[in-house]
């Protein structure tokens, strides 16, 4: 199977575990610093409590979480 995070080889369903590891930090940042993930204009969004965005507009609502937690094209 191929990791849906990093592309690389994994016996797991989706993700490898370096890959797990990083969405737990991500779903932790999330909680511990309030941050916002929201639906805006048909695309997936994370905001900070400052209104400072940190993910642009994904698809679906897992593209954003992974976008944060792998921290893809300097969105994050």
């Amino acid at each position: 199977m191929k990791c849906e995070g990093c592309g690389g080889k994994t016996t797991c369903a989706h993700y490898c575990q370096r890959c797990k590891s990083k969405r737990f930090h991500a779903r932790k940042r999330i909680d511990a610093e309030g941050l916002i993930l929201d639906e805006a204009g048909g695309a997936w969004w994370v905001w900070d409590a400052k209104g400072t965005v940190l993910v642009i507009g994904k698809n679906t609502k897992q593209e954003a979480f992974n976008a944060l937690a792998f921290e893809e094209d300097g969105d994050a």
